[in-house]
């Protein structure tokens, strides 16, 4: 069962599951956008609708944050550079260049964003209704086969 009143509420447990590794999870902040869409103990299932394994491999990788945006490489600087300094250097939003501004925000990518954005509108006219966070979640918990493998071309 979840733990009530944190980021995991719906997050169910396996008994066995360290008590000590729940609160590494919830407190990394490394970890942070994983936790947005990570919400329960098992496979993510739109992962087997990427038959690349490439493209499976970077979907992960930006998951994890295993890539090179600023939110990720300014945590390997020394000094680091503190988490609102890592501003995007494509957009002037000034916004921290994290993945939901990567996949949503940067002004930089809104040809390709609006074009795969409008196809998922399409079939999910709800999305369009979302604030950014659950936009993000929605694509990342997405078991439509079409908009897993698209999310790679963006």
């Amino acid at each position: 069962e979840g733990v009530p009143g944190t980021p995991l509420e719906n997050f169910y447990w396996k008994p066995c599951f360290n008590l000590h590794l729940y609160i590494y999870f919830i407190t990394n902040k490394k970890l942070t956008f994983y936790s947005i869409f990570k919400t329960e103990n098992k496979k993510a299932e739109f992962l087997d609708c990427i038959k690349n394994s490439h493209h499976k491999t970077i979907i992960c990788k930006l998951r994890l944050g295993n890539h090179k945006l600023r939110i990720e490489t300014g945590r390997h600087t020394v000094p680091k550079t503190p988490e609102h300094l890592r501003t995007c250097q494509l957009c002037n939003t000034f916004d921290v260049e994290n993945e939901t501004c990567f996949l949503i925000k940067c002004s930089a990518y809104n040809d390709i964003c609006d074009k795969y954005f409008k196809e998922v509108t399409d079939r999910y006219p709800v999305f369009d209704t979302f604030n950014n966070m659950t936009k993000t979640v929605f694509l990342f918990n997405n078991v439509d086969p079409s908009y897993a493998d698209q999310l790679l071309h963006m």
